[in-house]
């Protein structure tokens, strides 16, 4: 195959991949939302990257170019793309009913956005009691914490995956170069009422509606002082990702799904009126 990304396929390739056998979509959900000195869409960027070799490893296909979902507490930078669980929900339902329709049976979302579960999951979950088939959320935080190069990731690490996955999807150029860069600032996370909350919240459950005091909060990235030097991070960024896809066993999840789905289709048979509860 000369891709594997599901929206630069002609509609022969896509059905020859149907015709094959082939049922598996890898979808990276994105948001725009200020991120520091990294461009805007740089949450979009890392799932689609993911979303790609994921594809590759497990004989799928990856769908890109769905930036705009909930963001979260950075509504309170005009960079920010204001969208609602709600509007997200809808959209991603959609989505899903569509390539059901066209024969894709194992769908997972593949986000790197904390918030993203607050929509993704809803939207699992309604799919499924609407079709029987388990949409499944590859949560980027859990992926890197299970499987990414530590435990806990630094937020130097975190760039560095994102300019990687701009070097995978073609699109590196909107890595600023400036030779006169200076050193970006340190992200803020100061103690304040959002901080302090959050913490005490922790040990009972995730805060929710959470909204930062400062762009600054939410920052990242750095304007590149040579295309040498970008390359190399960008370079250093896209081997963390596959380091991190490689470490996973994508096949052994997808046979897991399979034998769950037939286990769904005995118990609708036992109990006949699941069918139709929903």
């Amino acid at each position: 195959m000369y891709t594997r990304v599901f929206n630069k396929m002609t509609a022969e390739d896509i059905q020859a991949y149907l015709d094959r056998g082939g049922n598996t979509l890898f979808i990276g959900v994105g948001v725009v939302e200020v991120h520091g000195a990294m461009p805007v869409d740089v949450e979009q960027l890392v799932p689609e990257g993911m979303a790609l070799a994921m594809a590759e490893k497990a004989d799928g296909l990856a769908v890109t170019n769905l930036p705009y979902y909930f963001p979260g507490g950075t509504i309170i930078s005009p960079a920010t793309v204001q969208v609602s669980v709600r509007e997200s929900i809808d959209h991603l339902m959609m989505l899903c009913r569509s390539f059901i329709a066209q024969g894709f049976r194992k769908i997972f979302f593949v986000t790197a956005h904390g918030p993203a579960r607050l929509y993704v999951d809803a939207v699992c979950r309604d799919i499924f009691q609407e079709t029987k088939i388990h949409v499944c959320h590859l949560n980027g935080m859990s992926l890197m914490q299970n499987f990414g190069n530590a435990a806990h990731m630094s937020f130097d690490d975190l760039d560095t995956m994102g300019c990687g996955a701009y070097k995978m999807m073609h699109q590196m150029e909107f890595l600023k170069i400036d030779p006169e860069a200076k050193d970006p600032e340190p992200m803020v996370r100061e103690d304040t009422p959002v901080s302090r909350f959050t913490e005490a919240i922790r040990p009972y459950g995730s805060p929710v509606s959470i909204i930062f005091g400062s762009p600054k909060e939410h920052g990242g990235g750095r304007a590149f002082r040579s295309e040498a030097e970008r390359l190399e991070r960008c370079e250093r960024g896209e081997r963390m990702i596959r380091e991190m896809v490689d470490r996973m066993d994508l096949e052994g999840l997808k046979n897991a799904l399979d034998e769950y789905q037939a286990y769904v289709n005995e118990c609708m048979k036992k109990v006949p009126r699941i069918r139709g509860l929903y």
